[in-house]
């Protein structure tokens, strides 16, 4: 009976409660046992008073400690069966490690190579039954073993202990001599090596689920979400510690993890929102569904007094009279999407307003180059007259393959365009200026094309006007280079035979009047031809040809010749005309 208890109770299905209860009634009952027999014998497959009596010593001293547990049960087993020393081997990674020990030796070594250990062996056979080997010495095991032989061992029994099905570890129970191993005593053995492996599996869970934990308290910190529960009775919130990391504190600072309703509202809920905090909790205790909750957002105040902006969700529990006891629920700091979305908010403002006051025309275009967005600052324009279509259902087939060629390239090579355009519409030319960016989708990949175009018809008539006005000029200034390169000829030639006729005068008879009227002649006669050559010179200019010549000159002899030629004319006028040349400038 008491081993159906043991087994029980170490496989997990009996609670602690249960356990001592039913060990002390077989305690009781096996006491009777033995009286009633021979004093000092022992029933056959029974346990013994003293053993039992060790057992529930043993197991009311187990704990949530794994390694504590784990020793208080190698040292049972090793007791019970009255070894040398007992030990829990077990495999951790590439090393055996003895986890449980129970009478090692100061001087024993609890981590090793596994191979050649006697306990690596039953692990790896991972049979659920005793392995029991004798006269150790005389085994291959005296060499492998390294214990075998340091510590004179003879008989060594273990179990291999399973962790969710899987052998990890094995129990043993080893002895300087040679011993006869009872079926109670493997019973014992295996029901420890049993109970064991629940240890192993309760620390896995353990360790899974502080795994979960903490992955679940990373996801809440990442997520800004904190839960509560509210006392409605008591007036007393229950925070998370994630709660408190949303108002940037902690318990410590906070007092705790409760806090009455009225410091909660005064301590994180923003003034103006006090009031429509205050309501939403009484329409809550106020509501009669069960199933009743609510979505709030409201702004809060941060530990150091900035504001911030948090949204609620919250449900409520009721009692059996139907009344609201408790409501609990999740809170989430919403401060940077808010913001962000503010932000959003306004530059989407600010792109509107720039966009109507734009000429700019704005459109994407998807791989199939249909249309699935457009701005167009025109505001009898229907999008929706283009949205959903291509260039070759909306332009002439020249034009739309001209598009259509630009923006498949930059859908194949990835590169922006820009490209001055030209489309028909209703009839009518119109020229644009289009660029072309490749758009994409949030993985990178070219999800079709972004474009922006600019009217720029009355620019490209203005920029034909222009080329025509300035070929007209070039062709007037041809035809001007041409007149006064032929009237320059013509003048020429009747200047040559003034001059030539005039040096003729000169050499015959006249008055010192008629001498220097002469020379007036001659010398103007020289001057105007110099005129012509200029008057070529401009065509030179024109021309881009323009050479300039240095030379000296008679400064004195200049002003002289000048006043000489042009005083006729002053006396006809009534004029004096003379000039003045200080003695310091130089003559030439």
């Amino acid at each position: 009976m008491f081993h159906g208890v043991l087994e029980k109770a170490m496989n997990g299905v009996l609670k602690p409660a249960q356990y001592i209860a039913s060990l002390h009634h077989g305690l009781t009952r096996l006491k009777k046992c033995a009286i009633g027999k021979t004093e000092g014998t022992i029933m056959k497959n029974e346990l013994s008073v003293e053993q039992l009596s060790k057992i529930n010593s043993s197991l009311l001293d187990l704990g949530a400690d794994y390694e504590a547990n784990i020793n208080i049960l190698t040292a049972l087993c090793g007791e019970l069966l009255g070894g040398r020393c007992a030990l829990y081997n077990r495999l951790n990674g590439d090393m055996l490690s003895s986890v449980g020990q129970w009478h090692t030796p100061p001087d024993y070594v609890s981590e090793d190579r596994p191979q050649g250990h006697i306990c690596y062996d039953v692990i790896k056979r991972g049979i659920s039954e005793p392995f029991i080997v004798r006269n150790l010495s005389e085994t291959a095991y005296a060499r492998t073993d390294p214990n075998v032989a340091l510590y004179g061992l003879q008989t060594y029994i273990g179990h291999p202990v399973k962790c969710c099905g899987e052998a990890v570890g094995s129990l043993c129970v080893v002895y300087q001599d040679n011993v006869d191993i009872s079926e109670n005593d493997k019973h014992i053995l295996g029901l420890t090596a049993s109970a064991i492996g629940r240890e192993e599996e309760r620390k896995n869970v353990e360790e899974e689920l502080h795994k979960s934990q903490q992955q679940l308290s990373n996801a809440l910190n990442i997520a800004m979400l904190g839960h509560w529960e509210l006392d409605v009775i008591k007036g007393i919130f229950t925070f998370s510690d994630e709660f408190y990391s949303i108002f940037r504190t902690n318990a410590k600072e906070m007092g705790g993890y409760r806090m009455p309703i009225e410091d909660y509202a005064r301590r994180f809920v923003h003034p103006d929102d006090r009031h429509m905090v205050s309501e939403e909790t009484r329409k809550t205790l106020d509501a009669k569904d069960p199933d009743f909750s609510r979505y709030i957002e409201h702004r809060i105040l941060y530990a150091d007094g900035s504001t911030g902006y948090l949204v609620v969700r919250f449900f409520i529990v009721k009692d059996d009279d139907g009344k609201t006891i408790k409501t609990y629920g999740v809170n989430q700091d919403i401060t940077e999407r808010k913001q962000t979305a503010d932000s959003l908010n306004e530059s989407q403002t600010r792109l509107k307003v720039a966009l109507k006051n734009s000429p700019v025309i704005l459109f994407n275009q998807d791989l199939e180059l249909r249309y699935t967005w457009i701005h167009y600052p025109n505001p009898l324009f229907d999008p929706n007259s283009v949205v959903g279509k291509t260039d070759n259902e909306l332009l002439p087939s020249n034009d739309a393959m001209c598009l259509t060629n630009i923006k498949r390239g930059v859908i194949e090579t990835g590169v922006m365009r820009r490209e001055e355009v030209r489309t028909t519409i209703h009839g009518q030319p119109f020229f644009y200026d289009l660029t072309v960016e490749p758009l994409f989708d949030s993985t990178g990949a070219i999800a079709g094309v972004s474009c922006a175009s600019i009217d720029v018809t009355e620019r490209k008539w203005a920029e034909e006007e222009l080329i025509k006005s300035k070929e007209a000029a070039e062709a007037a200034n041809v035809a001007k280079s041409e007149f006064l390169a032929n009237m320059s000829h013509e003048i020429r030639t009747p200047m040559n035979a003034i001059i030539g006729f005039t040096d003729l005068l000169m050499e015959t008879e006249m008055s010192d009047v008629q001498q220097h009227y002469t020379q007036i002649v001659q010398k103007s006669g020289g001057q105007l031809l110099d005129l012509i050559e200029d008057v070529l010179d401009i065509s030179k200019i024109d021309a881009g040809k323009l050479e300039l010549e240095k030379m000296e000159f008679d400064l004195l002899n200049l002003l002289k010749d000048f006043v000489d030629t042009m005083s006729l004319r002053a006396l006809s006028k009534g004029l004096e005309l003379s000039y003045d040349l200080k003695d310091d400038v130089p003559a030439l």
